[in-house]
């Protein structure tokens, strides 16, 4: 009779048991989209960045050129060693004020990819402190 007595206990616990485990598992599902989210959040703005600099990088690359291109025309058309030195020093100061511009937009470019990036995993982690403060 004693058996008869502990199997409908065993079935209420184990029914227990199962659901509080169905719910463990909702909550596992849950997060685990939540962080494939994330992940694909990152990555698309990881792309993003990295195409914004590779634009940025061959802007610089043809701006360079471009300049190359346009002092050796001015220097093969030099008349005298006075005019290749004058367009030597034009042609240094006009490079390194361009190197110092292209690496201020390549810095803030760089500042912007790094706030972007960051930006997804920021608002998961405050969505799941809020849901700590919450529970």
């Amino acid at each position: 009779m004693s058996r008869t007595a502990e199997k409908p206990f065993e079935t209420v616990e184990n029914s227990i048991v199962g659901q509080s485990t169905a719910i463990n598992r909702g909550e596992q599902l849950t997060h685990a989209i939540e962080l494939q989210e994330l992940a694909g959040s990152v990555f698309k703005s990881t792309m993003m960045v990295g195409f914004e600099l590779s634009l940025n990088t061959f802007a610089a690359v043809q701006a360079n050129t471009f300049a190359n291109l346009h002092h050796l025309s001015e220097f093969l058309g030099a008349k005298s060693p006075s005019q290749v030195f004058d367009l030597q020093c034009s042609f240094l100061r006009k490079r390194i004020d361009m190197g110092v511009e292209q690496v201020k937009e390549s810095q803030a470019l760089s500042t912007k990819a790094l706030i972007d990036m960051s930006k997804p995993i920021k608002e998961f982690f405050e969505k799941a402190i809020a849901d700590l403060k919450t529970a």
